[in-house]
């Protein structure tokens, strides 16, 4: 007799475990579709999964279940530039300098605008010709000096647009042949978003 209560015990007890085991089990994510909630189709967009596992077959007055809703947002950035060539045609010797580009930001979140391989325009011959940058008329720094300029744009709360204008100048002197220069590295602009989680896929 006491074998057989001690052997329902052990039962109880195994299924109690086993269902508080299973009501806490989180098992593995499940990607679920989204939608776009304007047009009702599928979006890649966004993405989101179901975990967790809940189950309980008792006679409780309540039982608390605790749910979790959470959301990682990514960081996103609208960049528009209005040109990545320049193409300078000069038939006199002179101080030019022209709007040069002009570039729109909008994120969600910190920028960092990084310019690298600015330097003076160079033809085949070793000529050099004086070349600046302002983001400012009048505030010109030599084209060297412009990769060690670079411009953090810090969250605007408003998430408005930021605007700035790459102003560009050439100084072109008498004994500058006639030939073609360019810029000898290839200059790039680097715009790093400062917040973005680590699950987006670079």
């Amino acid at each position: 007799m006491r074998k057989s209560i001690a052997l329902v015990i052990v039962a109880l007890l195994l299924i109690v475990l086993g269902a508080v085991a299973l009501a806490e089990w989180e098992g593995p994510h499940t990607e679920v579709p989204v939608y776009d909630t304007a047009t009702g189709y599928p979006t890649y967009l966004a993405r989101a999964s179901l975990s967790g596992c809940y189950s309980s077959y008792c006679n409780d007055v309540k039982r608390v279940i605790p749910v979790t809703i959470s959301a990682s947002i990514a960081q996103w950035a609208d960049i528009t530039l209005n040109a990545t060539d320049i193409e300078w045609r000069v038939l006199k010797p002179g101080d030019y300098f022209i709007d040069g580009v002009h570039a729109t930001l909008q994120s969600n979140g910190d920028l960092f605008v990084d310019y690298e391989g600015f330097e003076d325009l160079v033809n085949d011959e070793g000529d050099v010709l004086e070349t600046y940058y302002a983001l400012a008329p009048g505030d010109w720094i030599r084209a060297s000096a412009l990769n060690a300029h670079d411009d953090p744009i810090p969250e605007n709360r408003a998430h408005e647009e930021v605007e700035f204008t790459l102003y560009n100048r050439i100084v072109v002197m008498n004994c500058d042949s006639a030939c073609e220069y360019k810029d000898p590295n290839g200059a790039v602009i680097t715009v790093v978003l400062k917040e973005q989680k680590e699950w987006v896929v670079k």
